[in-house]
């Protein structure tokens, strides 16, 4: 059996049709890769939007204490242990 160029051109061209495509598909940069990447990104900017609620509220705190005396005095008493000169502070473990 013999082989013809035309033959030869086509299996070649399928070859190489097979292994675009293969790349393409499973490839480092194919659509598996970036399929991915994309899922990565909405994780992302799903996180990003958390975020930004927490530094919304942190902001809300720290205004909060500025303003209010009662919530600094609040905190100095509880998280510092604090009291007036004319208090004492109770310690129970």
């Amino acid at each position: 059996m013999i082989i013809t160029k035309q033959l030869l051109l086509r299996m070649f061209l399928v070859g190489e049709l097979c292994t675009v495509g293969f790349l393409f598909i499973c490839g480092p940069q194919g659509f598996f890769a970036v399929r991915a990447v994309y899922k990565e990104h909405a994780a992302l900017l799903i996180k990003i939007a958390q975020e930004e609620e927490e530094v919304k509220l942190l902001k809300k705190r720290i205004d909060e204490w500025v303003k209010n005396d009662f919530y600094k005095e609040k905190i100095a008493r509880e998280n510092l242990q604090m009291a007036r000169p004319e208090e004492q502070v109770y310690v129970l473990n």
